[in-house]
C-alpha cells in the first residue's frame, strides 16, 4: 500500500534487481539553446504513429492544408489523430516507408511544403478552468497527444482509469545513453512542463505527484524545483543513475517499493506514470491551440559535427534531415538510444511521436551483430535483467520458434530494455531476437484468431443451416397432418347419417350444386320435395320443362327448314296428313306451319321407298320371259338382255310411282304451300305445268310397258287405257 504522506516527507528510495551503468555519453548534446525547427520540402506523415488503431482520413489529395489542420479523425477509442505539420498540398495518400525496424511500409500522407508555414485559426485557453474535464480531455484527444517517451500509449486513456489514483509519477529519468532530450526540455520550458502536470492532476482528481529525473541531470533537477516550489502535492526526486531506471516498472519499484504484478499495469496499484514531454505537449494544445505537431530530438553520434538536441516537425524524413545536418553517404542510423533503439532500414522513414534520438555512429562506436559467436552459458545476462527473466532460455527457445516455451518463460514481460545484450560477452544480438519472437507470437495469434472467427463462422452457418431444415421439416409435417385431419373430417362427415332433415337437405342441395358446375350448368340451388316416405328429394320438374322446350325449339328449327326447301322447290300442298296435324298440335298454331310442311315431306319419301321396292318385286320375272321371247334365246343365256329389261322396266314402274305419288302429294302440298306462303296455290301456273307434264310422261310410259309385257294382246282404246 503506498504511504502518500512517505512520499512528500521523506528521500526513501528503493531498488530493483539487475541493471547495468554504462558509458552514458549525454555531455555532448545536453547544451542548450534547443534548435529551432526546419521546415523540410516534403513531410510524410503516417496515419498511426502510436500503440492503437488508425484514424479515418479527411483530406484528399490536391488539397491544401494549414498548419496544425487535423488529418485523420479518431473514430475508435485506440485512436489518436494526426495533424498538419506545416502548410501545403496534400501530394500523396499511399503506402510509405515506416519508422520502423521491420521496414514495412505503412499508410501515409505527403505533404509538399509551401514554405509559408502557415497556421489554421486557433483559440488557446488563458484559463483551462474554464474547462469541464470532459472538455479538457476531448481537447487533449483532438490535440494528438499520446506517450512521447516509450511506446505511445494514448495520453487521453491513461488519464481516464477505472480505479482511484494516489500517485502521478512524472517520468524525467531519460535513463538512455546518448539521449538528452527530455534533460534539455525540463531546463528550457520547466514551467510549461509543471502547467501540463497540473493539468494532468487536475483530471486524476489531484493525486501526489512525485517527478523522478536521474541524479546525472542536475540542472533538470534544479529547473524542475524552482518551477514547483509553490505547489505542495509535487515534489521532485533524484534517483540513482542506474540503467534501466526509466522503466515504468523499475521507476514505480524505486519510488514506492511496490511491484507491479505480473499480469497488471501501474494502476492497479493506483499509480499513472507520464513522460514530462507528454506533460509540455498537453500544456502547449491547452494555453496555445497547438496540436502535437513537432518534438524535440537529440541529434547525436561519433559522425555529428555538432551532437544537439533540435525541434523537429513530425513527418520530416531522416534522411532529409541528416542531409540538411551535413551528413551524407550514411550507412547506419539508430533511432533510440544505443540500449533500446534500432537500426533503420530505410533512412527515407519519417520521424514521428516517439522518436527522441538519432544516433549516426562512427566507425566500431557501437557493437555490431556481426561480431557475436555462439552463447557460452555464462548467466550474465540472467544477472543484469531488470525484471528478473532468464534470457539465456528464451534465446534457445527464440531459435527454435518455440512458442509455447516463450509464453511459459514470459518473454511479453520483457521491456526490451538490452542490459542483456549489453553484458553478453558473445555480444549475441538478444532484444533483436525477442522483438522478432514477439513479433512471430503476435502474427501467430493472430492467424489463430482468424482462424477461430472462421469456424465460428462456419459452425454458426451449418447450425443456421440444421435449423432452417428442422423448421421446413415441421412446417411440412404440420401441413401433413392438417390434410390428413381434413380428409378425416370430411370422410367423417361422409358416412355419419344426417341427424335431421335439414343436414339431409343441405347435403342434397352441395351434391346438385356441385353436378350443375361440373357440368357447367348454372350454379343456383336446385329446388327439392318431400316424397311420400318423407325423403327429400330434388324438384326436377323444372329440368324436365326446360328439356321439353329445347325438343320442341329443336322440332320448330326443323320444319323451319323443311317449309323454306318447299317453298324453294315451287311445291303447293293442299291438305296436311293426320299424323303431322297431330304433332302440330303440339306446338303453337303460329309455328305449325314447317312442321306439317316437313310431315308431309317425310311421309311422301317413305311411301316413294316403298313402292319402288314392290315394284322392283314384281316386274322382275316378266321382264325375264320378255327377254327371252324377243331375243329368241334362254333367259339364263342371255344375261344381258335380262339385266338390260329389268332396268327399263324397273325404270318405267319408278316413273309411274313417282306420277302417282305425285297425283296424291299435290293437293295437300299446295294446300300446305298456301298455308305457308299466304298465297293462292291457283297462281302457281309453273307448278301445275309441270305437274301435268310429269303425269302425261308418266302415263305414255306406262303404256309402254304394258305392250311389252303382252306383245300379242289387242291394243286397248285410249277409255280403257284412261280408265
Amino acid at each position: 500500500m503506498i504511504d502518500v504522506k512517505q512520499l512528500l516527507t521523506t528521500d526513501k528510495l528503493w531498488d530493483y534487481k539487475g541493471g547495468v551503468f554504462p558509458k552514458y555519453n549525454k555531455e555532448q548534446s545536453r547544451q542548450l539553446p534547443i534548435q529551432p525547427y526546419w521546415i523540410p520540402p516534403v513531410v510524410r506523415i503516417p496515419v498511426r504513429q502510436h500503440i492503437g488503431q488508425s484514424g479515418h482520413i479527411n483530406v484528399t489529395e490536391g488539397e491544401r492544408v494549414l498548419k496544425g489542420q487535423l488529418l485523420t479523425e479518431p473514430t475508435h477509442g485506440m485512436a489518436v489523430p494526426v495533424h498538419a505539420p506545416t502548410s501545403g498540398i496534400i501530394e500523396s495518400i499511399s503506402q510509405g516507408a515506416a519508422n520502423h525496424p521491420s521496414g514495412l511500409s505503412e499508410l501515409t500522407l505527403t505533404i509538399r511544403s509551401d514554405g509559408n508555414d502557415e497556421w489554421r485559426p486557433r483559440q488557446p485557453y488563458a484559463n483551462a478552468d474554464e474547462l469541464s474535464n470532459d472538455d479538457l480531455l476531448q481537447l487533449i484527444r483532438y490535440a494528438g497527444i499520446s506517450g512521447m517517451g516509450g511506446a505511445g500509449f494514448p495520453t487521453e486513456i491513461k488519464l481516464t482509469p477505472v480505479a482511484d489514483i494516489k500517485l502521478l509519477l512524472m517520468n524525467g529519468a531519460e535513463c538512455e545513453p546518448y539521449i538528452s532530450a527530455d534533460d534539455t526540455l525540463m531546463q528550457a520550458h520547466a514551467n510549461e512542463v509543471v502547467q501540463g502536470i497540473l493539468l494532468m492532476a487536475r483530471l486524476l482528481d489531484h493525486p501526489v505527484v512525485v517527478i523522478a529525473i536521474e541524479d546525472d541531470k542536475p540542472e533538470a533537477i534544479e529547473a524542475m524545483t524552482q518551477a514547483t516550489a509553490d505547489y505542495d502535492q509535487i515534489r521532485v526526486r533524484s534517483i540513482p543513475a542506474k540503467y534501466p531506471s526509466g522503466g515504468e516498472r523499475q521507476l514505480i519499484q524505486i519510488i514506492t517499493g511496490e511491484e507491479v504484478p505480473h499480469s497488471g499495469i501501474p494502476a492497479d496499484l493506483g499509480i499513472v506514470v507520464q513522460n514530462v514531454g507528454t506533460a509540455h505537449a498537453v500544456a502547449r494544445a491547452v494555453y496555445h491551440d497547438e496540436p502535437l505537431i513537432s518534438r524535440v530530438v537529440t541529434l547525436t553520434g561519433q559522425r555529428v559535427l555538432k551532437p544537439a538536441n533540435h525541434w523537429v516537425l513530425l513527418g520530416t524524413p531522416i534522411e532529409d534531415l541528416l542531409h540538411h545536418h551535413g551528413l551524407d553517404e550514411l550507412s547506419q542510423v539508430i533511432v533510440g538510444g544505443p540500449m533500446m533503439g534500432y537500426q533503420l532500414p530505410k533512412l527515407s522513414g519519417p520521424v514521428i511521436k516517439t522518436t527522441n534520438c538519432l544516433i549516426v555512429p562512427g566507425q566500431n562506436e557501437l557493437s555490431s551483430p556481426d561480431n557475436q559467436v555462439p552463447c557460452i552459458r555464462c548467466g550474465s545476462c540472467a544477472d543484469a535483467c531488470p525484471v528478473n527473466l532468464l534470457p539465456q532460455q528464451l534465446h534457445w527457445y527464440a531459435l527454435a520458434e518455440d512458442h509455447e516455451k516463450l509464453s511459459e518463460h514470459n518473454l511479453n514481460d520483457c521491456i526490451e530494455c538490452g542490459a542483456c545484450a549489453y553484458v553478453c560477452p558473445s555480444e549475441i544480438p538478444l532484444v533483436l531476437e525477442y522483438r522478432q519472437a514477439k513479433a512471430a507470437i503476435r502474427a501467430s495469434k493472430q492467424e489463430q484468431l482468424k482462424s477461430e472467427r472462421a469456424k465460428q463462422r462456419f459452425e454458426s452457418r451449418n447450425l443456421r443451416l440444421e435449423q432452417e431444415k428442422i423448421a421446413r421439416a415441421e412446417k411440412h409435417q404440420q401441413a401433413a397432418q392438417a390434410r390428413l385431419k381434413a380428409m378425416a373430417e370430411r370422410e367423417q362427415q361422409a358416412s355419419a347419417p344426417a341427424a335431421t332433415d335439414d343436414k339431409k337437405s343441405a347435403v342434397a342441395a352441395a351434391l346438385a350444386r356441385a353436378k350443375a358446375k361440373k357440368a357447367g350448368a348454372v350454379s343456383a340451388p336446385p329446388k327439392t320435395v318431400v316424397d311420400e316416405s318423407g325423403q327429400t328429394i330434388p324438384d326436377n320438374r323444372d329440368v324436365a320443362a326446360q328439356r321439353e322446350a329445347r325438343k320442341a325449339e329443336a322440332r320448330a328449327r326443323k320444319a323451319q327448314k323443311a317449309a323454306q326447301a318447299v317453298q324453294d322447290s315451287g311445291a303447293t300442298p293442299t291438305e296436311l296428313p293426320a299424323d303431322s296435324a297431330q304433332q302440330s298440335a303440339d306446338v303453337p298454331a303460329a309455328d305449325n306451319k314447317a312442321a306439317r310442311v316437313a310431315a308431309a315431306v317425310a311421309r311422301a319419301k317413305a311411301k316413294r321407298q316403298a313402292q319402288q321396292t314392290q315394284a322392283d318385286d314384281s316386274v322382275e320375272q316378266p321382264a325375264a320371259n320378255l327377254t327371252e321371247q324377243v331375243t329368241g334365246k334362254p333367259a339364263a343365256d342371255d344375261k344381258a338382255a335380262r339385266v338390260a329389261a329389268a332396268v327399263a322396266h324397273a325404270k318405267a314402274k319408278r316413273q309411274a310411282q313417282q306420277t302417282q305419288a305425285g297425283d296424291s302429294v299435290e293437293q295437300p302440298v299446295a294446300n300446305l304451300t298456301e298455308q305457308v306462303t299466304d298465297k293462292p296455290a291457283a297462281d302457281d301456273k309453273a307448278a301445275r305445268v309441270a305437274a301435268a307434264v310429269a303425269r302425261a310422261k308418266a302415263k305414255r310410259q306406262a303404256q309402254q310397258a304394258e305392250n311389252q309385257r303382252s306383245p300379242d294382246a289387242t291394243p286397248r282404246s285410249k277409255d280403257q287405257s284412261d280408265s
